[in-house]
């Protein structure tokens, strides 16, 4: 434990990605099943790896880099048939689920030692395996890992997830989720 004095602060800057989009340390991307968040954030990963505009907003300049952990089936074929051009700039990560330590910490060190400048989690659900994410204490075990993660890396993380069909588009469990992440 370290106590700093107010006046020795630093506030750590965590500049976006995209500006409004894709924050520099956690954004929580929620929708419906089937509704193309997984495309979104491909997109996302194109703006940034490209460098070019998404919706008319420049990318954080720079050489990207994208670590993607998906757990629907044969989601790196479908990756890879719709984002051709980026495939050399994603590297796809083993699914780990929650409650994996070791390879949480293994996978931190991964992407440090790659340079990623952004991981991106498709989807809380997959990673969640058996837990009742209607109930606070698991969803906070369940996000636990990703957290402790993007702690120790700095690295900014992108958390799909779903949403109930309510129309919302908001988080199954949004008020825990939107607590921990900037929504988009």
């Amino acid at each position: 434990m370290k106590l700093t004095k107010a006046r020795d602060w630093q506030e750590s800057m965590h500049p976006f990605l995209i500006e409004g989009f894709l924050s520099g340390s956690r954004t929580l991307l929620s929708g419906e099943p089937k509704i193309g968040k997984s495309m979104l954030a491909g997109h996302l990963v194109s703006s940034l790896i490209h460098l070019t505009p998404f919706l008319g907003i420049a990318p954080q300049m720079g050489f990207h880099k994208v670590a993607w952990m998906g757990f629907d089936a044969s989601w790196q074929a479908e990756y890879k048939a719709k984002f051709p051009f980026e495939v050399d700039h994603v590297y796809f990560a083993e699914s780990i689920e929650f409650n994996q330590e070791n390879e949480w910490n293994d996978l931190g060190n991964l992407l440090i030692e790659g340079g990623f400048t952004l991981f991106v989690v498709d989807h809380l659900y997959g990673m969640a395996g058996s837990l009742e994410l209607d109930k606070s204490y698991e969803m906070s075990r369940a996000i636990s890992p990703i957290l402790k993660l993007q702690n120790k890396t700095q690295i900014p993380l992108l958390l799909i997830t779903h949403a109930p069909k309510t129309g919302t588009g908001r988080a199954a469990h949004s008020t825990y989720l939107e607590a921990q992440f900037r929504h988009l």
